[in-house]
């Protein structure tokens, strides 16, 4: 590994650390196990103060920030049913006549069977694709 590299790495490491920081303190009580969007690192309910994100703090020759996003912020499609995914794709700007085959190639794709959707796809599709790596 080169010197850049290495910084690279060190500041990397060290905004993982100032992240660690900003959440540890603030884990104390029953709660300490989970983060909420009620936390105060989230500006969560009745705490009056943004999020706090440390951002652009000069390290060495180089500058790290932080940003800090709860998992309550995102979308588990593993587990999303069909409605939630196509909102969320509609939702994402996928155009209109897309977000059903999107979702139905998706929803295929998590799925345990090998049976495809109306509109979706399964093993047998994809290995038949070409430069796709594996063999029919």
């Amino acid at each position: 590994m080169g010197g850049l590299d290495v910084e690279f790495e060190w500041l990397a490491r060290s905004g993982v650390a100032l992240a660690r920081y900003v959440l540890g303190p603030l884990k104390e009580g029953p709660s300490q196990d989970c983060e909420a969007l009620s936390d105060v690192w989230a500006g969560g309910h009745g705490t009056n103060t943004p999020p706090i994100e440390p951002q652009d703090i000069p390290l060495g020759r180089g500058r790290i920030s932080v940003h800090i996003t709860d998992l309550d912020r995102k979308l588990n499609i593993n587990v999303a049913d069909p409605m939630i995914l196509q909102g969320a794709l509609q939702l994402m700007g996928v155009e209109a006549a897309g977000i059903r085959s999107l979702a139905d190639a998706m929803l295929d794709w998590i799925d345990p069977d090998d049976e495809p959707r109306a509109e979706g796809a399964e093993s047998a599709h994809y290995m038949a694709q070409p430069n796709s790596g594996f063999s029919p």
